[in-house]
């Protein structure tokens, strides 16, 4: 199983890093850092590339240091299809996001929303890592509401549920599940 991680150097985009890193490191599969820039790039090496290229490759650094094995993107265009579009090519089975959805209005779609119906793999949205950082060492159970409807994803996040790496025999997921909301 491949990981993908969506970065753009926020706060909730540094506890979505921390979360795949935790996922990456429990289940020994690869890692992939992957940062998506609005439009078409400006030239293989402008100012605003170099600038995200660096920080990405130091952020690898840091989790190569920790014994896991990274790869880097960085990619152009909107970003539900961009991570679409990597998270087939590389076969990721899970794709990890920060949650800026709370400084959206809820009226309309949000960029996690976009993501979550632009891509085919299961996706968690992190809203912290506290949950995650205490389940990976095994202090707690991993509590996991699942939105489900009729939808292929919706069969790749129950599978992927199901074989969710576990710190201790003790420490199953506790999975809520709801029915996604039908449109009236």
């Amino acid at each position: 199983m491949t990981i993908v991680c969506a970065t753009h150097f926020t706060a909730s985009s540094t506890d979505a890093v921390a979360v795949a890193a935790h996922l990456a490191r429990r289940t020994a599969q690869p890692l992939w850092l992957v940062c998506v820039l609005p439009g078409l790039p400006l030239g293989p090496s402008g100012p605003r590339e170099k600038t995200v290229s660096d920080a990405l490759h130091l952020e690898a650094g840091v989790l190569r240091e920790q014994g896991l094995e990274v790869e880097v993107a960085l990619l152009h265009g909107k970003v539900e299809r961009a991570l679409g579009r990597l998270c087939a090519d590389v076969r990721a089975q899970l794709l990890v996001i920060g949650d800026t959805s709370h400084t959206k209005n809820s009226l309309f779609a949000t960029p996690v929303d976009r993501i979550a119906y632009g891509v085919a793999v299961p996706l968690i949205v992190v809203r912290s890592k506290k949950p995650f950082e205490a389940w990976a060492k095994g202090e707690r159970p991993l509590e996991v509401l699942l939105a489900i409807d009729h939808t292929w994803s919706s069969a790749l996040a129950r599978e992927w549920l199901a074989r969710a790496p576990e710190p201790d025999p003790a420490g199953a997921p506790v999975v809520v599940a709801a029915p996604a909301p039908r449109d009236a």
